[in-house]
């Protein structure tokens, strides 16, 4: 692989990493958003809905991360 498409590589990687911070922000938002919600709310429609995106912010952290690592290994 030659340096400019190690370039691109890197630029998609920075490019990942603001996404994970974007999406990690986001997560620890509504974290904290359910953590302070009253108790008397916690079996609700609006706690569920909470509980999946916090799962699915998780799951796209994970992945996000996961890809950008995959493309640093790909510029070795």
């Amino acid at each position: 692989m030659n340096d400019k498409k190690r370039k691109k590589l890197r630029q998609a990687a920075d490019l990942l990493d603001a996404a994970f911070n974007i999406v990690s922000s986001v997560y620890d938002d509504e974290r904290d958003c359910l953590d302070n919600l009253s108790g008397n709310l916690e079996y609700s429609y609006m706690y569920e809905k909470m509980e999946e995106a916090i799962d699915h912010l998780e799951d796209a952290s994970s992945s996000i991360e996961s890809a950008r690592d995959n493309v640093l290994e790909a510029t070795v």
